[in-house]
């Protein structure tokens, strides 16, 4: 019965195949009819006939002329895609490993679905690429519904991953309909070499039965799915003694066999098998036994293609089996957080998870901690785990783990010169925290496993990373180019492939097998190193570890670390600590007890901001945003120069300007490959303001000088923009068109807005700002020729805006001020920049504009009460923070802090990520973290609780956000606070109904409009007395025009 019904599925799936199997030729490349090709700005394409696998084919000659952009060649293909399908093209090339894209587009050409191979190596001989519907996902578009039923246009593009120039040859782009499901439990043909009968009860679902060859003799079982089958890969469930090795052949004929996949050492009953996507008619298995062990397989299970997808896909599902905490936390899909350890504008960092886990290097192995204590193994999931960092500010993390009878502390940081021989150090103590001695087993993991998690997707893949080899050498462990120095050499080494059984799964079932060299091709090696320990009740022991970022030995103390480890250790730390003390408390806080987590928080990601720059460039990530945008740049600069920060940031600007397209343009980005040619209109009047800022905090006129050809470049830029909108068909339209009339084109610059390009007033409040600072320039520098027109550009630009955005209220019903032209949408976090740094409270409809944060506050209530269903933020929101302020509204100021300093995911590393789920473990993507592009607005935001500068009245306002009931008898300090009018220092103490103001600084000069200071007084009647007949007191505020001054004021 068995093998009747064997025949007729057999026969059933032959048929199958022929029906679908109708490959239709979209195109054969013999000419290049119909193919249009797109650039950006900087790249060269052209495009030729070339010998192809059948007849001719498409040449893509290509040149990323300043480092980044993208290319690409489009043809109107429409193809009904409403079932199943493969596209298939081959491809040949001469190229770096860029961005491969295949794009499929709608009609409109707006919704675009795509298959990104990012960082792809590019074959040098024809391969033929398949594209299934599982493959393809939606990569943008306004649409709604993203499935995917029917698309217009076929586009091929190269985007720069690592710039360059290259050639790609393609031919034979095919479509063809597949089935919509394939039959994975169909029952195959089986025959083995060694004994034929019961071969079915590998394939029955029953661990219970079994199969063995007839002796122990290499035994050969072949499975023959009667046509064509895919499966992502083969798993196996061993009887009492797993073979000493397996390998794995496929083939569509039965003739001719490919090598698919091998594995060694089976000493676990499961085994995985790794086979993403495959397809083939015939599997053998050829089976080497054990020395005197007959082998028993209980079950054969081809795995459906989903399962191995990608490798994390593998990895999770494997992890399903196994105790929960034996893989990462990501693996069990649950959100895991982690912060970053490195020098400062080093572009190397590690990464530590809250669970402990370290990632020595971007997309590396991890080092993991597991500890085996009274017959139990102790990890991130059944212990405790607690964060924070050195003296609750500096940026060296900890992570401590409470497990059973001891307690594990894991710390880490880096030293060493940036960019040239800088150094990840690990400390991992153990304590016995019992009142007994006790005996064990510490281990430490090294894993092809980033701490970036597995669903972080954009600039690199997080998850599994790659381990090609592990090796034992004289001075440590070598993981392939990288070498880890252990402080202790009385370690055992034990290495395991995935296929084999990764490492920690060894551990867990006491099956580890000892190398002191493996590779695998599958670049999944894993290793443990294992120390024995004992220790007395109370007792701690030190395991150190020191890991080079730059090449294997590089760093003096790294070779000679397992020589005089503990010195090395503590001296490092001591250098750091000091280095991190001065670069961090270039201004001095000393605040009332409620204050200080603030000031932690904006310490900290200070020491964050420089750990996330590479070398000029400000970043606001390591990972996902490891670029440099202007945007994020201009504001995280404006922060810094607050923080005390100059020569940086002169740099950064000088670095950023040199990118300036010939036209004038400012890229909106720039990282490693050069500039980024995508249209983001905000960046011209960010990259004005940063200049004319660095100006505010410096008065260097020279470098504002060396500038202004660069801002006139930028200005001319934004006016080629605006011309674009001001033709008569907007000048002369109804209001609705009107509304467009004379302000910048559309753009993504706005997250919001990615789906589709869209007139941004986020873009046009910038370019507001830049207009108003180009024309300080000219007058502070003496730039009289170019004076009038800066001056008109200003002032007509003003007109066009503020009618603009009265139409667009008025033609949306709407009584707030609106993010774009288009939607009428609303968006307090865009358009609190319209405020600070942008100037613009004064100018704008003051109904509106309260309404605008009124509206924001009723919403920001409900979300933190619980009010209404809501599933992420991001906490780019702390800039409105400083609208509160600003506005007056500090008990609003100091809710958002709160409800934001709450969300600071682990709170004791004092950051944010740039996504904050109200799940806090389900796996969704949060950005970088920390993100310090959040940080910075925390920054800016936090700082106008002490200071902030009035332009408008060319004021500076003190203590804004300081309440009289902070004070309490505690002393508030804050010592050479940078600003634009000098460092100032200032200090208020308060003793019974008398409060003394101190305010000095050698370098400061009185704003024209002095000093007001804004302190909160919730006692007394209301009536001050001032010790100070020159100091005013108005409308609740004293102002200052004589400096320094000390005065005292009594509430009475």
């Amino acid at each position: 019965m068995f093998y009747r019904l064997s025949s007729l599925i057999f026969l059933l799936t032959l048929f199958q195949s022929f029906l679908f199997a109708q490959e239709r030729l979209l195109d054969g490349f013999e000419s290049l009819d119909g193919w249009k090709v797109f650039k950006s700005d900087g790249v060269e394409l052209k495009l030729s006939i070339a010998e192809g696998v059948k007849g001719k084919a498409l040449k893509f000659e290509y040149d990323f002329t300043t480092g980044a952009g993208y290319c690409g060649v489009q043809k109107r293909l429409p193809v009904d895609l409403s079932g199943s399908f493969r596209f298939s093209y081959y491809l040949k090339a001469e190229s770096p490993s860029n961005n491969l894209e295949f794009k499929l587009l709608d009609k409109p050409g707006e919704n675009v679905w795509w298959v990104n191979k990012r960082n792809y190596e590019f074959p040098v001989n024809w391969q033929r690429n398949s594209i299934k519907k599982r493959n393809v996902e939606f990569a943008w578009g306004p649409i709604h519904d993203k499935t995917l039923r029917e698309i217009d246009k076929i586009e091929f593009t190269v985007a720069s991953f690592v710039g360059g120039k290259g050639v790609l040859y393609i031919d034979e782009l095919t479509f063809e309909e597949l089935p919509a499901v394939q039959n994975l439990n169909a029952i195959p043909l089986i025959n083995a070499t060694a004994n034929e009968k019961d071969l079915q009860y590998i394939i029955d679902n029953n661990s219970a039965t079994y199969w063995q060859p007839a002796d122990l003799n290499p035994a050969e079982i072949t499975f023959d799915f009667g046509g064509l089958k895919e499966y992502g890969g083969i798993a196996f469930e061993w009887g009492d003694y797993p073979p000493e090795k397996i390998e794995v052949s496929v083939s569509d004929n039965n003739k001719e066999y490919i090598d698919a996949s091998s594995a060694k050492d089976l000493t676990l009953h499961q085994t995985y098998l790794y086979l993403p996507e495959s397809e083939s008619r015939y599997v053998k298995l050829k089976i080497t036994q054990a020395f005197e062990r007959r082998v028993s397989i209980k079950e054969v299970r081809f795995l459906p293609v989903e399962f191995s997808l990608t490798k994390n896909s593998f990895i999770s599902n494997i992890a399903a089996g196994y105790e929960r905490g034996l893989f990462p936390r990501y693996f069990y899909d649950e959100k895991s957080y982690w912060t970053i350890i490195g020098v400062d504008s080093d572009e190397k960092e590690a990464m530590i998870s809250e669970d402990g886990m370290i990632e020595v290097d971007k997309q590396s192995f991890s080092l993991e901690p597991f500890i085996e204590n009274g017959g139990k193994i102790y990890h991130w999931a059944n212990s405790q785990n607690t964060q924070g960092l050195e003296k609750d500010y500096l940026p060296i993390p900890y992570v401590k783990r409470e497990s059973g009878e001891t307690e594990l502390t894991v710390q880490a940081f880096a030293a060493g010169t940036a960019n040239k021989n800088s150094v990840l150090y690990v400390k991992y103590s153990l304590k016995n925290v019992s009142d007994k001695q006790i005996s064990g087993k510490f281990h430490i993991a090294v894993r092809p496993f980033q701490v970036n998690p597995s669903y972080q997707f954009l600039n690199m893949s997080g998850g599994a990373s790659k381990v090609g080899s592990i090796e034992k050498i004289s001075s440590g462990i070598k993981v392939d180019n990288k070498i880890i120095y252990p402080g202790k050499s009385d370690y055992k080494l034990s290495l395991s492939t995935i296929a084999s059984g990764e490492i920690v799964t060894r551990l867990a079932h006491k099956r580890l097998v000892k190398y002191y060299k493996l590779s695998d091709p599958v670049n999944l090696v894993s290793g443990l190193l294992s120390y024995e320990f004992t220790l007395a009740p109370g007792a701690v022991t030190d395991y150190l570890f020191a890991v080079p970022f730059y090449g294997a030995d590089t760093d003096h103390n790294s070779r000679n670390f397992i020589n005089n480890a503990g010195v090395v250790y503590r001296e490092k730390l001591a250098s750091v600590i000091s280095a991190w003390e001065g670069k961090i408390n270039r201004v001095g806080f000393k605040v009332p007890a409620t204050l200080q987590p603030i000031v932690n928080t904006i310490r900290a990601n200070m020491g964050y901001i420089l750990i996330n720059k590479d070398n000029y460039g400000i970043q606001p990530g390591s990972r996902s945003y490891e670029r440099s945008w202007i945007r994020d740049g201009s504001l995280t600069s404006t922060a810094m120069m607050k923080m005390g920060y100059k020569e940086e940031i002169k740099d950064y600007i000088r670095w950023y300007g040199s990118y300036q397209f010939p036209n004038g343009k400012i890229p909106c980005v720039v990282d490693k490959r050069g500039p980024d040619p995508v249209p983001e209109h905000d960046s011209h009047g960010e990259f004005i303001f940063l200049v004319k800022n660095y100006f505010n905090f410096t008065k260097d006129t020279a470098f504002l000088k060396e500038m202004f050809p660069r801002v006139k470049g930028a200005v001319e830029y934004m006016n080629s923009l605006i011309a674009e909108r001001s033709t008569e068909h907007f000048r002369n339209g109804n209001d609705s068109v009107r509304a467009y009339y004379g302000i910048l084109t559309e753009s993504i610059s706005h997250e919001g807005y990615s789906d589709k390009p869209r007139h941004s007033y986020w873009d046009n409040f910038f370019a507001m700002k830049g207009f108003e600072d180009a024309v300080s320039i000219a007058g502070i520098i003496n730039a009289e020729s170019d004076l009038p027109s800066l001056i008109r550009n200003r002032d007509e630009f003003k007109k066009n805006l503020y009618k603009s955005l009265e139409l667009a209220m008025k033609t949306r019903k709407i009584d707030y001020i609106p993010g774009c032209v288009e939607l009428g949408d609303f968006d307090a976090t865009s358009t609190t920049i319209a405020l600070y740094p942008c100037n613009q409270t004064e100018n704008l409809p003051q109904d509106k504009l309260i309404n605008t944060f009124d509206k924001y506050y009723e919403y920001f209530s409900g979300r933190k009460n619980n009010k209404i269903d809501w599933t992420a933020y991001t906490p780019y929101e702390n800039r409105i923070i400083g609208s509160y302020i600003l506005l007056g509204q500090t008990d609003r100021a100091y809710e958002l802090i709160d409800y934001f300093m709450n969300d600071r995911r682990p709170r004791g590393w004092d950051h944010w990520a740039e996504v904050v789920w109200r799940n806090e473990r389900i796996p969704r993507f949060i950005g970088d973290m920390p993100h310090t592009w959040c940080g910075s607005d925390f920054i800016n935001s936090a700082r106008m609780l002490f200071a902030y500068e009035d332009e408008t009245h060319s004021r500076l306002i003190l203590g804004a956000g300081i309440k009289e009931s902070m004070l309490s008898g505690e002393e508030l300090l804050i010592e050479n606070l940078p600003t634009h009018y000098g460092d100032i220092s200032f200090s208020v103490k308060k003793s019974g109904s008398k409060i003394k103001y101190s305010l000095w600084g050698d370098d400061f000069t009185l704003p024209d409009g002095g000093i007001k200071i804004a302190l909160k007084y919730e006692s007394g009647t209301g009536k001050v007395l001032l010790s100070d007949k020159k100091v005013k007191y108005d409308k609740g505020a004293l102002i200052i025009n004589h400096f320094p001054a000390q005065f005292e004021i009594d509430i009475k």
